[in-house]
């Protein structure tokens, strides 16, 4: 039963320990969040779960190189040094040579490279293998590296430096060994962007990015010494000791043997973080009758959010990702991407079977014989409760009402007034109900059958039968995605064949797709942490409490920011030329990087393709390091652009730090050409986050960017050279004296984009040309012989007044002085344009 069933192998090896030869007969490794990975000098890579359970992962060939520190990829692999070479080891224990390289600490960076050092260098290797330096020699023996939120990388050294060295190889010294740090061998950052370092001695220590050293606790090393340090997801301090210790050091240096390995030689240690769970459009969210909310891919593969809910029933998604559970037993639960589960209500619910969220944010449940509203704090009223039997599932449609099966053959239809009408009757056992794009109501019988049910009542069966089937969704293409009893998760479309998207479930019963613009969970942390997942600019995903009221502020006119994805307000006007303020506060819980501004955006979802944006860089003081404009075009005055910040409380009475309020002050010189306005804030471990003001900005006043003008020579005959005036710069848009618009090209040649137009006023013309003879191709091939040979002597001196035309006129005809002139007139004309810019500059 179940998606995946895990298979328990043991193997038996024999260790070689202080002479003695142990037979070790333990299960090997499984897939496991939080567990601690650890490798041994003898050659073993081990997990241990926090309990102490060990498992064998991996025993590396002793001719393969004595093994030093471990890491992990973003693929869950383990990433292994040694005295020779660089591995790769699965969870499997699968083994395979990344580089011949004798090396010791490791680290991967945001590319995906493994930066580790190898004697006095730190080295670059490619996923591929390839090896090159970053810096050669001068490091002071180092042993460990890891890699900041900047991309730079930290390093531990023997002489008992502490040093920093970017990418681009510049060494900087942060703390050395006048501060007490010796022989360092361990480092790791912690959330607050301190770096946590560990010697052989047993001093746990932290570092600040200025230097500031202090001790954080002195762990006892005649169990052996120490030398390397992990953070688990609490924040606490994992130090193995060489002599099979595995310590726990909290923040406020309270230490605790949490494992006693009976491992020797254990030299490095890393955390297994919790997997994490990415919702991409379309994916589909599962819940099962032994207590799983499960994500099931469109790939079929399936990965489990949470375990242990009690009898779980039906599953909405609210507008944060999260998903709201109903459990029969009388609960309503709200459980996070990251597995966090917590109770919306459990008080006056009945036995709640369906679940849906109306445009308010609350939740609508089915149950018992009663319609209920929840509102997100938990505050439970009856909707509606007379006359109903055992309601099972609901959804909205499109006028607000609330459609419902009844258990008892009927589909019911109830207004939020309470208002209770009938729409089909005799409909057998009805479970699951969806509507689909027309309108109409598809429902699954637990009997098997799946109805259409017009909203008049007319049901008409689209097939039959399927089985033991309760659930219902349906996806953007019309299919029908339906959950069996029998473990299947399947998609029926209308007017083609079944086909299984996932089997061997564990009785799945209610299914939920997931919507568009569905946010990327990150994973990590606690139910009272999950508001870490991304800085927010109004609403906390955890709590839904406003964390920053009036939170932005055009021109000294203020507005509260209720949501992470768009505030709709009154478009706030600006002026061309004056100086206009826009402030945010953004809360950021690791410290505020960066905050954007982000104006003339096309349409809410491509602010990348903003016109311009103003970066506010801070440290992590909250102070003011860089400002950085970027502009397609000319928009804002780089020399009237400031900015200044301030640490301010996002609550009246909050607890918590990092609300930063960052202003810039800025001068316009022209509109932007889209209306659309949005904010992103940026922490120091770049989680991020856009709010998108959709109303925008109403900038007023003349554009301050002076007109270019051009010279080209026309290609009329007669003509000359021609004068032209950008009047649409975004579009390239140029305009003669007469009108006639034209567009440049890359290569700095104007070609005309208005249509040339005929009307001869010739009554024989006009009958050979009407529109409804067989002579229309008469009319473009007139027009493209004339704009050809208009100004022809010939043709002039035949065709009668009455024809008129648009093409500049020539009142005399071209002789070879005036060609002349007009050449010596071109030469003229491109030698100023070659000698002078014609852009002025504001």
């Amino acid at each position: 039963m179940g998606g995946k069933m895990n298979r328990i192998f043991t193997i038996t090896i024999i260790l070689v320990v202080s002479g003695l030869l142990i037979p070790i007969s333990i299960p090997q490794a499984h897939a496991g969040e939080g567990d601690f990975i650890v490798v041994d000098s003898v050659g073993v890579l081990l997990r241990m779960t926090p309990n102490g359970a060990t498992s064998i992962i991996d025993v590396i060939n002793p001719n393969l190189g004595t093994p030093r520190y471990v890491t992990i990829d973003s693929a869950g692999d383990f990433i292994v040094t040694s005295s020779s070479n660089l591995f790769r080891i699965t969870t499997d224990g699968e083994l395979s040579i990344i580089a011949n390289i004798s090396s010791q600490g490791i680290a991967i960076d945001a590319d995906g490279n493994y930066i580790t050092v190898k004697g006095n260098s730190l080295v670059k290797i490619t996923p591929a293998g390839e090896v090159s330096n970053i810096v050669t020699g001068g490091l002071g023996n180092p042993k460990d590296v890891v890699v900041d939120s900047f991309g730079d990388f930290i390093l531990t050294g023997t002489n008992g430096n502490l040093r920093k060295v970017t990418p681009m190889g510049e060494v900087s010294t942060i703390a050395g060994f006048d501060d007490g740090l010796i022989r360092l061998f361990g480092v790791e950052i912690d959330s607050d962007g301190d770096f946590i370092v560990i010697n052989t001695t047993g001093e746990l220590q932290k570092v600040t990015p200025s230097g500031t050293v202090t001790t954080i606790a002195n762990i006892d090393i005649s169990s052996g010494a120490t030398i390397d340090v992990a953070i688990d997801s609490n924040g606490d301090f994992i130090v193995p000791q060489i002599g099979g210790k595995i310590i726990k050091v909290t923040p406020t240096g309270e230490i605790s043997t949490i494992i006693q390995s009976g491992f020797d030689s254990i030299w490095s240690i890393a955390i297994e973080p919790k997997n994490q769970i990415v919702t991409e459009e379309g994916d589909f969210i599962v819940v099962d009758n032994s207590g799983n909310l499960l994500h099931v891919k469109q790939s079929g593969a399936v990965e489990t959010i949470a375990k242990n809910l009690a009898n779980p029933f039906d599953v909405a998604i609210d507008s944060a990702g999260d998903f709201i559970v109903t459990g029969n037993l009388g609960e309503l639960l709200k459980v996070t991407a990251d597995g966090d589960v917590s109770t919306i209500a459990n008080n006056g619910l009945g036995f709640p079977s369906g679940v849906v969220i109306d445009s308010d944010g609350d939740f609508i449940l089915a149950s018992s014989g009663s319609v209920l509203r929840v509102t997100p704090n938990g505050i439970v009223s009856t909707i509606a409760s007379s006359g109903l039997g055992t309601l099972n599932d609901i959804v909205i449609d499109s006028s607000g009402d609330f459609i419902v099966t009844d258990l008892s053959g009927k589909l019911l239809r109830i207004t939020p007034d309470g208002d209770v009408s009938t729409i089909a009757i005799n409909l057998g056992n009805p479970a699951g109900v969806a509507i689909d794009s027309n309108g109409d109501f598809i429902v699954i019988d637990a009997n098997g059958r799946l109805l259409k049910v017009s909203p008049d009542g007319t049901v008409t069966t689209i097939k039959n039968p399927f089985g033991n089937v309760f659930g219902i969704a349906i996806d953007s293409n019309g299919d029908y995605i339906i959950t069996s009893l029998h473990g299947f998760l399947f998609r029926v479309p209308p007017n083609a064949p079944s086909s299984g998207i996932a089997i061997n479930l564990e009785d799945p019963l209610s299914v939920a797709i997931v919507p568009p613009k569905q946010s990327i969970k990150d994973v990590g942390g606690s139910s009272a942490k999950s508001y870490l997942n991304k800085p927010t600019f109004g609403l906390s995903h955890a709590t839904h409490q406003i964390l920053v009221e009036n939170g932005f502020t055009v021109n000294g006119n203020s507005f509260s920011i209720t949501d992470n994805w768009h505030t709709d307000f009154e478009k706030q006007t600006i002026h061309v030329g004056e100086s206009n303020t826009f402030s945010a506060k953004s809360y950021a819980p690791f410290g505020l990087h960066r905050m954007e501004f982000m104006f003339g955006i096309p349409e809410v979802g491509k602010a990348h393709e903003s016109e311009a944006v103003v970066e506010v860089w801070l440290n992590r003081n909250g102070a003011i390091e860089n400002i950085v404009l970027n502009q397609k075009d000319h928009l804002i005055d780089s020399e009237s652009l400031s900015a200044q910040a301030e640490m301010t409380e996002c609550t009246k009475n909050s607890i918590e730090k990092n609300c930063n309020l960052v202003s810039i002050f800025v001068s316009f010189n022209e509109a932007p050409l889209e209306e659309v306005f949005a904010l992103q804030g940026v922490d120091f471990t770049r989680r991020n986050h856009i709010t998108y003001l959709n109303e925008g900005l109403l900038v007023q006043g003349e554009s301050l960017n002076l007109s270019k003008t051009d010279l080209f020579a026309s290609g009329d005959k007669g003509v000359g050279l021609v004068e032209l005036t950008l009047i649409d710069k975004r579009n390239n848009i140029w305009v003669d004296d007469s009108g006639n618009k034209y567009n440049k090209n890359s290569f700095g040649t104007f070609f005309k984009t208005t249509t040339n137009h005929l009307e001869r006023d010739d009554p024989l013309v006009k009958v050979l040309t009407r529109q409804n003879s067989n002579f229309s191709k008469i009319i473009s091939y007139e027009q493209s012989r004339a704009i050809h040979v208009f100004n022809g002597t010939t043709i002039q001196s035949e065709i009668p007044d009455s024809f008129a035309y648009v093409f500049p006129k020539t009142n005399e005809r071209i002789s070879d002085e005036m060609k002349s002139q007009m050449i010596e007139q071109e030469k003229i004309a491109k030698q100023l344009l070659k000698e002078s810019t014609l852009q002025a500059r504001w």
